[in-house]
């Protein structure tokens, strides 16, 4: 392959918020500026957030990657069809990985050794959705229309808390640890206070279903994405809207915002991944994954635009990288991409 660098005039275009950059280079795994790397099979990702590890579900594997040089360092088995439960979290020191696991299990991990530590059991519907809290002492699961507190110590649950949507597709906790927000098929996003139990705030200001949530840095805003491609931020002080974003046509699948707070990256069913201004919701950068990566097409199996999708979006803890899940008719691929030149780091 030929290496293609971006130019000056590219990245004044992308910021100007016009498709996506053509002429990406591909290169070693992590990617140098300009360029991107496939880094593994997989549907989901998580960035360690020491910036040392990104761990990619595969199948029935949650993989752990070295961030410095792309090697695998660890497999857990979940015994699960990635599709159906979803991101892996880390904990706040990234000494932890938890997973869903085969049945209605969770399992928590040393990352570093690779013992299993614990196994939480919790019945769960169609989505099995995890996230550690801030705090590193608690781990939130979906339960159907529940989100259920653990102690990941002892795997002895804290807390539940009741949402109206049922099923629940995802939770978030916020920086500081002190709210909780889930949204799911019934149109509304919800905000608890951790320690109390009790609702915050609720939103139903969308017309399908919540499908990601992401909180700002600073905690003062809270992202959600929908099944109708708009993205909408919220005030955390006052639960109303400040501004929604229309880019997607699609449903959306992830939200992330940059490390610094200033950029929303999205990505959707619609094959592409989106960039806006946190400030302001204007569209600085596109990433149309079908353009840029073309088809994936094992088994002499074609697959036609309509059915790529991206999956999933995150951020590296630096902001220099980008990691993306995108999705042809029988495999997914875990790409990363060094915007480190459009941001400006």
């Amino acid at each position: 392959m030929v290496k293609r660098i971006l130019t000056g005039l590219a990245i004044i275009i992308a910021l100007c918020g016009q498709a996506s950059l053509a002429n990406w280079s591909e290169g070693p795994c992590p990617p140098p500026p300009g360029a991107y790397c496939t880094i593994s099979h997989g549907a989901f990702l998580t960035f360690g957030p020491n910036g040392k590890h990104i761990a990619i579900v595969s199948g029935d594997e949650v993989r752990i990657f070295d961030l410095t040089d792309g090697s695998l360092l660890r497999t857990f088995r979940t015994e699960k069809p990635s599709l159906s439960f979803g991101i892996p979290s880390f904990s706040p020191d990234g000494a932890l990985i938890a997973a869903p696991m085969s049945g209605d299990l969770i399992g928590i991990w040393d990352v570093t050794t690779g013992e299993e530590l614990l196994t939480i059991s919790t019945p769960t519907g169609p989505y099995l959705r995890i996230a550690f809290s801030p705090t590193g002492g608690s781990l939130a699961s979906i339960s159907g229309g529940k989100v259920e507190l653990w102690d990941v110590s002892s795997g002895t649950k804290l807390n539940a808390f009741q949402a109206d949507s049922d099923p629940l597709i995802a939770i978030a906790f916020s920086p500081d640890g002190e709210l909780l927000a889930g949204g799911g098929e019934d149109r509304t996003l919800t905000v608890w206070n951790v320690k109390s139990g009790e609702e915050v705030f609720s939103f139903t200001g969308f017309s399908k279903e919540v499908s990601s949530i992401a909180f700002s840095p600073d905690g003062s805003s809270l992202c959600a994405g929908s099944g109708d491609g708009m993205i909408r931020l919220l005030d955390l002080a006052t639960g109303e809207e400040r501004f929604s974003l229309a880019g997607h046509t699609e449903a959306v699948t992830g939200i992330a915002f940059s490390p610094d707070g200033d950029v929303i990256a999205s990505s959707s069913h619609d094959d592409t991944v989106k960039l806006h201004s946190a400030a302001s919701g204007t569209l600085t950068y596109t990433l149309d994954l079908w353009d840029l990566l073309g088809p994936l097409s094992p088994d002499n199996v074609a697959d036609p635009k309509g059915m790529a999708r991206v999956f999933a979006v995150g951020f590296s803890p630096g902001g220099e990288l980008i990691g993306t899940a995108y999705c042809g008719v029988k495999v997914c691929q875990i790409d990363l991409w060094n915007v480190s030149d459009i941001l400006g780091e």
